[in-house]
């Protein structure tokens, strides 16, 4: 990497000469140049705040002219609508229009102060003589700048691994889910098929079996009857050969008292 593009991360699209603290009172101009990259309709640069996890995260954006056929580009940003925010760190990224991440800055921070030009830094589209250089930062603007040199450095292997990541292996996983799933379903509809079948096979099997039984309680209920019956008419049989007229029998002769004490 040369040193214009140092402070950069050569993916499809590089910014260029970013600085570590932008003026809250200029414009912000973004210098771009594309690496084998065509651009596209919907393609924009974008403000993020560091850090940000969906491409509706953006706090501003710029539109890229579509049909291009330069190289090296620049948008800027009026110094009317830059966040006001001095602590927060900001990234500005290449959004296609697919909402994929096409390149990103190196993290910055706004400030009170005039920005600072780099000495070798060449735009080729606006006026840098506009825009104020400062001369005379005091001592706490000069370390902060260092702590922020040192967390760029420190920050930027996270933002390469963040961009180029590989979602080849996600999305394979996720189809694989996915037909894991539909077979999981279709299983599942298998079985209830098959539950509907047995309960109405089932269904029919009870109605035969109640038909039985009440066939089998129907031929019960009449031996029952038929059996009652016939035990009562043996036991008036019986009674009827049992039964005498007391008129029949013979009369006892009369008691002789006298007889008996002889």
């Amino acid at each position: 990497m040369d040193e214009e593009n140092a402070n950069s991360t050569i993916y499809a699209v590089e910014f260029l000469s970013v600085l570590d603290q932008y003026s809250i009172s200029d414009d912000l101009h973004c210098e771009f140049k594309f690496n084998d990259y065509i651009p596209q309709d919907g393609d924009r640069i974008t403000l993020f705040k560091f850090g940000w996890n969906d491409a509706k995260d953006y706090l501003l954006f710029e539109w890229v002219p579509f049909g291009l056929k330069e190289t090296r580009y620049f948008v800027t940003f009026p110094k009317d609508v830059l966040p006001k925010n001095q602590l927060q760190l900001y990234q500005i990224c290449y959004i296609n229009g697919e909402n994929e991440v096409m390149g990103a800055s190196t993290p910055f921070q706004f400030n009170a102060e005039p920005s600072e030009v780099k000495q070798d830094s060449k735009p080729t589209n606006f006026d840098v003589t506009d825009s104020k250089i400062s001369t005379n930062k005091d001592q706490e603007l000069s370390l902060l700048k260092e702590e922020n040199i040192m967390l760029k450095d420190t920050l930027k292997a996270l933002i390469s691994k963040r961009l180029i990541k590989n979602y080849d292996q996600e999305i394979a996983e996720v189809k694989e889910l996915t037909e894991s799933l539909k077979k999981m379903l279709l299983d599942h509809e298998k079985e209830i098929d098959s539950l509907k079948s047995k309960i109405r096979q089932g269904g029919e099997e009870f109605r035969k079996l109640y038909l039985e039984k009440v066939k089998v309680e129907r031929k019960y209920e009449k031996l029952r009857n038929k059996t009652i019956k016939e035990e009562r008419n043996k036991t008036i049989e019986s009674n009827d050969k049992l039964s005498f007229d007391l008129g029949d029998l013979p009369s006892l002769p009369p008691f002789d008292i006298k007889h008996v004490i002889s």
